[in-house]
């Protein structure tokens, strides 16, 4: 349902210490920016790592990280692997040690495969499996998280965002304000030859659950993956991760290396939403940016002034 102050998480998966400390893609270079301009009181960081591969006393310490003295709720507490931390801005984090799921079939684990691509030679062929588990664990395993019961809104934010300023408005009420179920922040893009099953893929979803869906055409285009917003309340439901499971256990995807992208335009057809969805492309570049430096010596000096401040 939809109400009048929703909370947000942003939802981040770490799968190996090089997303966290790497010089030109770690989330620690940028962390300081979604400190000041993206998480508040009604918007938290919900930060998944994989415990083989980052230790979670390497991330409390290289975002400065200190234990909050509230106590999970009890459902987190049972659940195992969830800790309460806040930031330098006093700004809510849920850190979360749980293994991903690896799916059978491929039989290999991301340490056998971090470094290695596979032989496959057609599509995205310098692409690693860990990148592509990757990005396709937001979806399914992500949105499967307990935690994320606990709030209204997702946004998926890669580690190399730097937040420039504040998103006004802020992306909650962007989408509450006109009962929006998905955020985007770029023009959609054409798919490409890699992406070919996608219409396979979708006419066998509607065969198999919704033959209504069979008069209508799956959209063959996809956003920019790397800063997106979905409302719970749709992306959570039986019939959208329904959806979700089968398009992640897919061959062709696996095949040809999808990562999300071409998941969420045909999420909202399999649950005839495509016209629920917001563009908020004059964000990028303005009040954030993908990649890049992080950030001018003012950008830090100001962080370092909230802090003293704090």
């Amino acid at each position: 349902r939809w109400v009048e102050q929703p909370l947000t998480a942003v939802l981040l998966l770490l799968t190996s210490r090089f997303y966290l400390s790497s010089a030109t893609r770690g989330f620690a270079r940028v962390f300081h920016s979604w400190d000041m301009h993206l998480l508040s009181n009604d918007t938290w960081l919900l930060l998944h790592i994989e415990p083989s591969r980052v230790q979670a006393a390497e991330v409390v310490a290289a975002l400065e990280l200190r234990r909050a003295s509230c106590t999970l709720p009890s459902r987190l507490r049972l659940a195992g692997a969830y800790a309460w931390f806040e930031t330098p801005l006093g700004n809510n984090v849920l850190l979360l040690e749980r293994h991903i799921d690896v799916p059978g079939f491929l039989g290999v684990n991301l340490n056998a495969t971090a470094y290695h691509p596979a032989s496959y030679t057609t599509c995205n062929k310098k692409s690693t499996l860990e990148y592509n588990l990757a990005n396709k664990y937001y979806p399914v395993q992500g949105m499967s998280l307990e935690a994320l019961d606990y709030f209204d809104f997702v946004l998926k934010v890669d580690a190399d965002i730097t937040m420039m300023q504040r998103l006004r408005p802020s992306p909650a009420y962007a989408m509450s304000r006109g009962r929006h179920v998905f955020l985007r922040t770029s023009p959609p893009f054409g798919i490409t030859t890699c992406e070919a099953t996608i219409s396979r893929a979708c006419r066998a979803f509607a065969e198999a659950t919704c033959k209504q869906l069979l008069a209508t055409r799956p959209p063959l285009d996809y956003p920019y993956g790397n800063f997106l917003g979905m409302w719970l309340g749709l992306f959570q439901s039986p019939e959208l991760l329904l959806f979700a499971q089968h398009w992640w256990a897919w061959p062709g995807g696996w095949q040809n290396r999808w990562t999300d992208q071409p998941f969420w335009h045909q999420a909202l057809w399999a649950t005839s939403s495509s016209e629920k969805a917001i563009s908020m492309k004059d964000w990028r570049d303005s009040a954030f940016r993908h990649g890049g430096t992080l950030g001018s010596p003012i950008d830090v000096s100001k962080y370092k002034d909230h802090l003293m401040k704090a």
